[in-house]
């Protein structure tokens, strides 16, 4: 119990530090955070890279990413995008903004040694990908041999406001039309009401 509760406080103290080492990339980027700990720890029997997730009780939760140990690495099953360099550095490929936080590199020791770990803090920029809307002019692209010939160099971007311009345009002349015809079908039932009267 005792052990819990200086490892809590010791992740308070580190996870509220803000002279953590500390890395920034763009989203979809591979990023690698260095275990410097080990120029430290020579003679050691694992490495084990965690991530710090902070809970809604304001303690610290650490996941375990990968570890080496006798040559052996272990991922986290969850992670196929985390992998480990000959220096115990993290890779992280194509990173997200769910990547960003802290991460911990624990290397512990031989029996008799001294456990050594590194911290870092990484923040990913927001993923931005408003994808264009596509316009395919067909007047000019001929259907050839089962396929259309030349569609590729009919593609033009749009702005997303002249699309709303124009749907909203056809939503206003299908409502006219509509209105229109209704008119139009009240008149005759009309008049042919008027007719068997007479």
């Amino acid at each position: 119990m005792i052990c819990l509760i200086v490892l809590a406080l010791s992740l308070g103290v580190v996870v509220g530090n803000d002279e953590l080492p500390f890395a920034s990339t763009d989203c979809a980027a591979d990023i690698i955070l260095p275990c410097t700990a080990l120029q430290n720890c020579k003679n050691y029997t694992s490495v084990t890279w965690y991530k710090l997730y902070n809970n809604s009780s304001d303690k610290s939760v650490k996941k375990t990413i990968l570890k080496k140990s006798e040559n052996v690495i272990q991922t986290d099953k969850h992670n196929h995008s985390a992998l480990l360099d000959k220096n115990a550095s993290l890779v992280l490929r194509k990173v997200a903004p769910s990547d960003s936080g802290i991460y911990k590199c624990l290397i512990r020791a031989k029996a008799g040694g001294k456990n050594c770990q590194t911290f870092f803090r990484l923040n990913i920029s927001d993923c931005v990908s408003t994808p264009s809307p596509i316009i395919v002019d067909f007047s000019t692209t001929k259907f050839i041999n089962g396929s259309w010939a030349n569609i590729s160099s009919q593609v033009t971007h749009v702005d997303e406001s002249e699309l709303f311009v124009f749907w909203g345009c056809v939503g206003l002349a299908m409502k006219l039309v509509l209105s229109a015809m209704c008119i139009w079908v009240l008149v005759e039932f009309r008049q042919l009401r008027r007719r068997r009267q007479t």
